[in-house]
């Protein structure tokens, strides 16, 4: 197929709303499948196409999350609990100077501890641990 007729086709084009987003990742992934692992081309140029209007439309309102740390979370948690480390500690059964070292980033934050913070905070214990 050339350009011009896999343009007519696919017709790529600034995404403005969600649906539109949601109908160019289905473009794209059907085009990935079409051509396998070696496009040519005249797709590669399209599917350039479409990741660009694919990449702005997820900048504007898709913006990514920034990173967090486990211990800025326990730091986070720590605040909402009135700040008090001697307080999480005893709640997590751990010694202050523990805390005070997964506060600092110092420590590693055990599993144990993990699933203590949560259970005291209704997050997943996985956030914890730094897995996503």
């Amino acid at each position: 197929m050339t350009y011009a007729d896999l343009l007519a086709k696919h017709q790529p084009r600034i995404l403005d709303d969600e649906e539109k987003y949601q109908a160019a990742l289905k473009t794209v992934s059907g085009l990935m499948r079409e051509c396998g692992t070696t496009p040519g081309p005249e797709l590669h140029a399209v599917l350039d196409l479409c990741a660009l209007f694919i990449t702005k439309y997820e900048d504007e309102h898709h913006p990514a999350i920034p990173s967090v740390e486990p211990h800025e979370i326990v730091g986070h948690l720590l605040q909402e609990r009135g700040g008090d480390v001697a307080a999480l500690a005893a709640d997590l059964g751990m010694p202050v100077r523990s805390m005070s070292g997964i506060l600092s980033g110092t420590l590693p934050i055990t599993v144990e501890a993990a699933k203590s913070l949560g259970n005291c905070s209704s997050l997943p214990p996985s956030l914890f641990l730094g897995i996503d």
